[in-house]
């Protein structure tokens, strides 16, 4: 595991930098932008060399592997390398959104799975032979969505700086991801409305300023509205909070960690929004709301926490907490003091109404 001692801050380049690739990640609008945009902005800043994203939608009939840089995998061989792959295998045991080679699994462990990779799959040969260390983020909304940027021919280890980075930059690389892959989807389909009324979860498309543009069934069984009504005051103040980090000026520390959540009499639904741009890329876009069921390890460990009032930074670090990660590390991986994490703790412990982290970690479970 990564020694690297504790940094109190990130490097003001460091956000600046991280700043202006939010931004161009924004103005994204088809696949090709958002390549450019990867291997020469967030390439560099991440000291990697090539990177696989991909999304599997069901409920949208979405499934898109891509590779970005000089160095390339098959999606054949990706898919299988994944079910094998440990640091990949850590997403169901962990509740952390990033996880590294160098700092979540040791080198040793890295050089046997490569190693094994390279003899089961020929397609691996040529990327595993040079790749020293991967970071992974992914979607803990969408299980289906997550981005690998690969570091190959150098040995500097991957490090907490890197992760911090790629934490503050991840709620913007999956909207975006979304937003490019969604719109390829619609744009081949060339039936817009039709194709996204026939989700089987309540959903439909939202002008920018969030009132009803269309709905399928399942969502007007809910809301009994007309195209142009407003929806109801306080599901549109949810959205226009969930909006709010994607539009300019942008914000990055702390990053987004809070899942959204709506009442309905049924029980209590996850609110999943993504962007829908039309034809022309500077009109206002839409948005797809999607109604889904609180369901899974992680939107119940989201919504406990929500329940108790914890901070985005107390989540941050409740989550770090659960995944069984020592307070000295926690205060590197978040780049603030160790006296601030044992703050965080002490505040976390009251709202919860524990005074140790066993007690913590088992309502958290």
């Amino acid at each position: 595991m990564n020694e690297e001692p504790p940094n109190p801050s990130l490097s003001e380049q460091d956000y600046l930098d991280t700043l202006d690739i939010v931004t161009r990640l924004h103005q994204c609008t088809q696949r090709q932008d958002f390549l450019n945009v990867a291997e020469h902005f967030i390439f560099p800043l991440l000291e990697v060399h090539t990177a696989t994203y991909g999304w599997t939608a069901p409920d949208l009939r979405t499934h898109s592997m891509v590779n970005i840089g000089p160095v390339s995998i098959d999606s054949e061989t990706f898919k299988e390398l994944t079910k094998y792959e440990p640091l990949t295998e850590m997403i169901v045991s962990q509740s952390r959104s990033v996880l590294a080679h160098h700092v979540d699994l040791d080198m040793e462990e890295l050089n046997i799975a490569i190693q094994w990779g390279m003899r089961k799959f020929p397609g691996y040969k040529e990327f595993g032979k040079t790749m020293k260390g991967a970071l992974l983020a992914f979607d803990r909304c969408a299980p289906g969505l997550g981005i690998g940027f690969h570091r190959h021919h150098i040995e500097k280890p991957i490090g907490f700086r890197e992760i911090r980075l790629l934490e503050l930059l991840r709620p913007h690389l999956m909207h975006t991801i979304k937003t490019v892959t969604l719109r390829e989807e619609l744009r081949a389909l060339k039936a817009i409305v039709n194709q996204l009324m026939e989700i089987p979860v309540p959903a439909a498309i939202l002008n920018n300023d969030m009132r009803l543009s269309q709905g399928n069934t399942l969502f007007k069984d809910l809301f009994p509205l007309e195209s142009g009504d407003w929806l109801p005051d306080d599901l549109t103040q949810i959205l226009r909070k969930e909006v709010e980090p994607f539009s300019p000026p942008f914000d990055i520390d702390p990053p987004k960690v809070n899942v959204p959540f709506y009442k309905l009499p049924q029980g209590e639904c996850n609110l999943n929004l993504m962007t829908v741009i039309g034809d022309d890329p500077k009109g206002s876009p839409f948005w797809l709301l999607r109604l889904q069921p609180v369901d899974g390890p992680f939107f119940n460990l989201n919504f406990t926490m929500q329940k108790v009032g914890l901070t985005s930074r107390e989540t941050e670090v409740a989550i770090l907490l659960k995944d069984a990660i020592p307070n000295e590390e926690i205060a590197a991986r978040l780049f603030i003091s160790l006296n601030t994490v044992k703050k965080h703790i002490k505040e976390i412990y009251q709202k919860f109404g524990v005074t140790d982290r066993p007690s913590l970690t088992a309502l958290l479970q």
